[in-house]
């Protein structure tokens, strides 16, 4: 996001609670982080993925806003932001948690909610360059 000295930022956290999301994802559903990745490059949701392992969305948005109430309380605690400001601020988390868990094609390669099939790849290097560049964004090391 555009951050401003003051620690004010006027877009959503993007890559940050992206990576909390796919986290708290793993955590719920036990598995590592590198196999929620690689099911997201084949195109699947989180939502899915957690449907499919009868688990619910509202553990993982549950797991990620406790983490970001605790920061809030501190930040109105140190006088850096007031209780409105950090009570939108939850809002908005709430709502990208909500919206990225059942966002297709996160890491690119099931965009629309297609699976690429080998012998489909017109442009490897872009697709190769895509998913470092997403896998970075989950926190994953290619």
């Amino acid at each position: 996001g555009t951050r401003h000295r003051g620690g004010r930022s006027h877009r959503s956290a993007g890559p940050k609670i992206a990576r909390s999301i796919i986290g708290a994802t793993a955590q719920v559903l036990g598995l590592e982080v590198s196999a929620i990745v690689e099911e997201l490059q084949a195109g699947e949701t989180l939502a899915g993925l957690l449907a499919e392992n009868g688990d619910s969305s509202d553990a993982v948005i549950a797991q990620v806003t406790t983490r970001v109430e605790e920061r809030l309380a501190e930040a109105v605690e140190a006088g850096k932001l007031n209780q409105e400001e950090a009570d939108a601020r939850l809002a908005k988390v709430q709502q990208a948690a909500t919206d990225f868990l059942g966002k297709e094609g996160i890491l690119g390669a099931g965009a629309k909610g297609e699976h690429k099939h080998d012998g489909d790849r017109q442009w490897p290097n872009r697709d190769r360059q895509a998913g470092r560049i997403n896998a970075s964004v989950a926190g994953v090391e290619v």
